[in-house]
């Protein structure tokens, strides 16, 4: 698909409608995927930009002008409403390091954002958030651990992860992640017969 223009209901719509319309969805419509992370937090878009205002997509797109190649929408103020003034175009991992800061951490010298701790131990504060966040690891295990995509595996392990990816239900990759000490996109790669081919009697070619 083009990242000039997309296709919704047989219409053209840019990029920007398109950030539009995904701000609207996850902070309005609770049958949105990501509404848990945004509007059931409380997190709004301002009246002007409300899909429920008429001209309110072209305003919000007047007001952002073009969006850069490869740059997301995101929010200086991550606790903040999508509103003039709390909006930009920025890069994902300026937008995931917002999200980082957002995360405190209790420390002898006070609350430090999460992010500030991954990065002064070599870690990818996106990695560290996950652990906490998603998996409810404590931050020093978090900070602590190797990330597992420098893991290797061996061919018992991948065998036993092909096997779980093949029942029904699948086990989740992020069960399995956890489980092995590697990273979901592995253990899913795994499953598809992509890495570990020749061990797991998949078909596909080993890497």
């Amino acid at each position: 698909m083009s990242e000039t223009k997309r296709k919704r209901k047989g219409q053209t719509i840019t990029p920007e409608q398109h950030c539009w319309y995904d701000m609207n969805h996850r902070c309005h419509h609770p049958t949105h995927p990501r509404y848990k992370d945004y509007g059931a937090k409380g997190i709004k878009v301002c009246k002007a930009w409300r899909d429920t205002t008429p001209g309110a997509r072209e305003a919000f797109t007047d007001y952002m002008g073009p969006r850069p190649e490869g740059l997301v929408l995101g929010r200086p103020d991550t606790t903040g409403n999508y509103e003039p003034g709390n909006v930009e175009w920025m890069t994902r991992s300026e937008a995931v390091r917002l999200q980082c800061t957002t995360v405190k951490v209790q420390t002898k010298d006070g609350l430090v954002a999460l992010a500030d701790l991954a990065e002064a131990a070599g870690k990818d504060p996106r990695n560290v958030r996950r652990r906490v966040q998603w998996y409810g690891w404590s931050s020093e295990d978090a900070l602590a651990a190797d990330w597992p995509e420098y893991r290797r595996l061996t061919q018992q392990q991948a065998k036993e992860i092909y096997a779980a990816r093949q029942r029904k239900p699948p086990i989740p990759c992020r069960v399995l992640a956890l489980k092995y000490g590697v990273s979901e996109n592995l253990c899913s790669q795994i499953g598809l017969g992509v890495k570990w081919a020749k061990a797991t009697g998949a078909k596909g070619t080993q890497s």
